[in-house]
């Protein structure tokens, strides 16, 4: 692939990466200023939803834990989800009847919910952060080696790793929602250019040696497999599922295909470092100790 190719081709896809760290981080601004909390949550328990945890200094705090939730009535119609959530799909101060049973006795209640707290938002401010770390250092990592294939595939895993920070953006604009669902698409590309990137880094090992063109079929699974079927599914199609002959069995590869790939990666940096220099090993220790600091991070 030509240094143009590779320019025209990379670029936007890493500019696209970035508009679903861009998504993520619309959807949780927006959440702050359109949504609000009830200060209380319930979790079923022998099939009841039972409330666990009360802000006591909430807009709730007459509610106490162990209370039976007996009816939740909110407008609209399933704005506040009864069970495992605390925070209201409407703005704060929207008014709610909660009626639940202690001991013996059935209460009901006139509450509105609050303003979801600031420190919620800038948690998540500093996530999105983060994660957009992976494809601007894949961005600088490529423009620094245009011509340089393994800075191409360490770019490619960077930007692809982007798209496993994904949530649901309902509050994003239309083209901003399109265009995050289209960069989702190639999350699982992350496993395969594991491990083509570690086949050929610092420099072509020798199973690549050895089978010259192993670094193109190691894509089979992913391209006939992995892909197609996370993209039917993420398009809404399960239908067309249905119709393909062994589909409970193909669907229940893609896992063991994803660990394939990692534990054939993991065994060919191995496999190489054996065999490397003291400067090969030392560039292999960098990268992949800077690629576990950032997954951890």
């Amino acid at each position: 692939m030509t240094k143009k190719l590779k320019l025209i081709s990379g670029v936007p896809f890493l500019a696209l990466m970035c508009s679903n760290i861009g998504a993520n981080f619309y959807e949780s601004f927006a959440e702050q200023f359109t949504y609000s909390q009830r200060g209380w949550e319930a979790k079923e328990k022998d099939g009841k939803p039972i409330i666990w945890t009360v802000d006591a200094d909430g807009p709730a705090a007459a509610l106490r834990v162990g209370d039976e939730v007996v009816s939740l009535n909110v407008e609209p119609p399933g704005a506040c989800r009864l069970i495992n959530m605390s925070g209201c799909a409407a703005p704060s101060g929207t008014t709610y009847k909660l009626t639940v049973r202690r001991g013996e006795r059935t209460l009901e209640f006139d509450l509105a919910t609050a303003p979801r707290p600031l420190s919620g938002w800038l948690f998540y401010l500093a996530l999105h952060l983060v994660s957009l770390i992976f494809p601007l250092t894949g961005l600088a990592v490529f423009l620094l080696k245009p011509d340089n294939k393994q800075a191409w595939l360490l770019a490619l895993i960077l930007g692809s790793f982007a798209g496993f920070f994904a949530a649901g953006i309902p509050l994003a604009p239309n083209w901003l929602q399109s265009m995050a669902r289209f960069a989702r698409f190639f999350h699982l590309a992350f496993f395969p250019l594991c491990l083509h990137f570690f086949l050929l880094f610092p420099e072509r090992g020798p199973l690549a040696r050895r089978f010259p063109r192993l670094e193109y079929w190691i894509y089979l699974p992913f391209l006939s497999v992995m892909f197609p079927i996370i993209a039917i599914v993420r398009l809404g199609r399960e239908d067309l599922l249905a119709k393909i002959p062994g589909i409970r069995v193909i669907w229940q590869l893609i896992n063991p295909f994803a660990t394939g790939y990692l534990i054939a990666g993991l065994a060919a940096l191995i496999l190489y470092y054996w065999a490397a220099d003291a400067n090969n090993k030392r560039r292999t220790r960098v990268v992949v100790g800077g690629c576990v600091i950032g997954i951890l991070s």
